[in-house]
């Protein structure tokens, strides 16, 4: 029999005004951190599991204890014989699901909006001195009408890909994230993937202000295809790799394993699914030349590198026989 102290990690908990609070267990070999979490949110009914934080008591001189994962055994994380945690009130919380949902949907509708809807019906002078000024407001280079329907088709069907592997491929390590980062993350996708790509891309100055018979590759059916099917390939690879992510976690765990596939081999590295996702958006950015499309590519490109390498770095820690002569992202450099 054993007892756990609740207390508040720093301010008062108003979702939780009884702390600190007592909870006892029968055997701490079996009693888990969610277990300790359910109790809180019966005691508690505001504060549900997925704005719960515990960690333990601080034992390092910066003041800060180690957060406990739900799945730990309180006899493993040294509370056998009872002690004290720390609860903290993580704020509002939205799924992963729905953040992605969220986030992915965006571009989707703004992109059929501005393709299909918008009304391009301007009148526009051909003069060079004007073709200067719209490209330098509107930061794109030129793009033929059919080179533009089939950017549309490529960022509609990436992502309605990943709507898709959001609903029945993904499964995520944490159950929520918190509500506002809806907002930030979804600004990326709506703004930079979403408006600023699409309207550079399909706005009259691709098309009225076009010089016909320019000479253009984008004007070459072989270009366009090449593409295409290049992009294609990529996309199929990025799937797979996310399949091959899902079947090394079971469904309700943040177990990870070692990421094995013709993919991940070929390319020796540890985040094929990025090295992928980022090839097929430069074969978009190749084919458009838009350079609103490679802001949003370099973002997110950056943004992926950092989670490699983070991941990178957790697979070499956690595995010891992790193949030493993987890379994190880009195959034999990075």
């Amino acid at each position: 029999m054993v007892t756990i102290t609740i207390e508040s990690s720093n301010k008062k908990i108003s979702r939780a005004p009884g702390l600190p609070y007592n909870v006892v267990f029968p055997d701490p070999n079996t009693a888990t951190i969610e277990d300790v979490k359910k109790l809180l949110s019966v005691k508690f009914p505001k504060l549900p599991v997925s704005r719960q934080r515990l960690t333990l008591a601080p034992t390092s001189s910066d003041g800060k204890g180690r957060a406990v994962k739900d799945s730990e055994t309180l006899t493993s994380a040294g509370l056998d014989n009872g002690g004290t945690l720390h609860l903290k009130d993580l704020g509002a919380q939205a799924s992963w699901t729905t953040v992605f949902l969220t986030e992915y949907a965006g571009p989707i509708i703004i992109h059929i909006l501005v393709f299909n809807y918008f009304p391009w019906d301007v009148t526009f002078q051909r003069s060079k001195m004007q073709m200067l000024v719209v490209s330098l407001v509107i930061l794109t280079v030129d793009c033929s009408n059919f080179a533009s329907s089939f950017a549309y088709w490529m960022f509609l069907l990436h992502f309605i890909k990943r709507e898709l592997e959001t609903l029945f491929v993904h499964r995520f390590s944490h159950a929520t994230m918190p509500a506002l980062y809806i907002v930030r993350n979804s600004a990326h996708y709506w703004l930079l993937a979403g408006l600023m790509s699409s309207v550079s891309i399909y706005g009259p100055w691709n098309s009225h202000l076009r010089i016909s018979g320019s000479g253009s590759r984008r004007d070459e059916d072989w270009f366009l295809w090449t593409c295409a099917g290049a992009w294609a390939a990529c996309e199929l690879m990025n799937l797979s790799t996310h399949l091959t992510l899902r079947s090394l976690r079971p469904v309700g765990s943040g177990k990870r394993g070692i990421p094995r596939s013709w993919i991940f081999d070929s390319l020796n590295v540890s985040c094929a699914n990025y090295t992928t996702e980022i090839a097929g958006w430069i074969v978009v950015c190749i084919m458009t030349g838009d350079l609103w499309t490679m802001i949003y590519v370099l973002v997110a490109a950056i943004t992926m590198t950092k989670w490699g390498l983070a991941k990178h770095a957790r697979y070499r820690k956690e595995f010891d026989d992790y193949p030493k002569s993987r890379k994190a992202i880009c195959p034999y450099i990075l």
